[in-house]
């Protein structure tokens, strides 16, 4: 009998081998991500996402006293360390503070929550940390949370930013 004619045990052919790495690998990537999944875990996902839902129609309801009392804001961000914002209403109510979110989209770590002082008529005046350029999310507050004034900032920037009340929040307001 020759060499040839005598038959190889299984697992010195590289095909059964072969058949056996495709799931392995995929077994082994799998862990892998498992891993890297828990240990970097992303700051953007909301585990508690129905309450967020749920609370939209409670925030909306901001936005409609924003536009009853007719406020705009302009924001100014050109000072680096501090925002100067002019708040304009048709009955020019005075609230002694002013709550101020600064959102980064993508980086939960440089968000910011200020207060802004009343420095005059409308006048406030906030100390933030320096914003780096690009996008940020604004949200500005009552100290008793009645009412919002939302917008989107885009850094560098010379000129104000003019927030107004968003364009649902008017629509819901008129009667009829």
């Amino acid at each position: 009998m020759k060499d040839d004619d005598k038959q190889r045990p299984w697992y010195r052919e590289p095909w059964p081998w072969v058949l056996i790495a495709i799931p392995a690998a995929a077994v082994i990537w799998s862990i892998f991500l498992i891993i890297v999944s828990f240990n970097y875990q992303v700051s953007m996902v909301e585990d508690d996402y129905y309450d967020e839902g749920m609370g939209i129609n409670r925030e909306l309801s901001r936005d409609v006293e924003a536009a009853s009392l007719g406020l705009t804001a302009e924001v100014d961000a050109s000072a680096g360390k501090h925002l100067d914002i002019t708040l304009n209403s048709e009955q020019q109510r005075n609230w002694d503070k002013l709550k101020i979110e600064l959102l980064h989209p993508t980086l939960g770590d440089r968000d910011q929550s200020v207060t802004a002082q009343r420095t005059g008529a409308g006048q406030y005046r906030a100390r933030i940390d320096e914003l780096s350029e690009g996008r940020w999310y604004l949200d500005i507050r009552n100290a008793d949370n009645e009412w919002r004034l939302k917008g989107e900032l885009e850094l560098p920037r010379e000129e104000p930013l003019v927030l107004k009340p968003i364009r649902e929040a008017r629509a819901n307001d008129r009667p009829g």
